[in-house]
């Protein structure tokens, strides 16, 4: 599969083929959003904290966990299951959740000072196109870097 590189919310990504940013079409106030194209069954969001100034943060894989454990508890999830945790530069946890017909992954990425956050939602997922996608969107957050510049 041959990805395209892509700046989308002031990080450097890798797009593979048939996923575009559909934020134009999400509702006013919505985060940066991708989607898979034609058959896409769900999509992919971001937000991001940088870093701006002060005392620079150590984010770590266990702080993001409380994070991930975090977002469970807020939106009424529960604790995530099928956990990953990927130490580097940068470092990235993740977890799955679901409610009724709602697939959702979340990753926290980070480089130690600024934190990325992704949410894939899909429903009905057990469609077999959602699995596909799924591997797609992880591809996706796992390219992540945050560039040394300014955003």
């Amino acid at each position: 599969m041959t990805c395209r590189s892509a700046r989308f919310a002031g990080l450097d990504i890798l797009l593979p083929p048939g996923w575009y940013d559909v934020s134009d079409d999400s509702p006013p106030g919505s985060p940066p959003t991708l989607a898979r194209s034609r058959d896409g069954v769900g999509a992919l969001q971001v937000t991001v904290a940088w870093y701006a100034g002060g005392r620079r943060p150590d984010i770590d894989c266990a702080a993001m966990e409380s994070l991930l454990q975090g977002f469970g508890e807020a939106h009424a999830l529960g604790a995530p299951r099928n956990c990953r945790r990927a130490p580097g530069d940068p470092s990235t946890v993740s977890g799955d959740f679901a409610r009724e017909d709602e697939f959702i992954r979340a990753w926290y990425v980070t480089n130690g000072a600024d934190l990325a956050f992704f949410t894939y939602t899909a429903l009905g997922a057990k469609a077999p196109q959602h699995r596909v996608e799924l591997e797609e969107a992880d591809l996706i957050v796992r390219s992540t870097s945050f560039p040394a510049v300014a955003r």
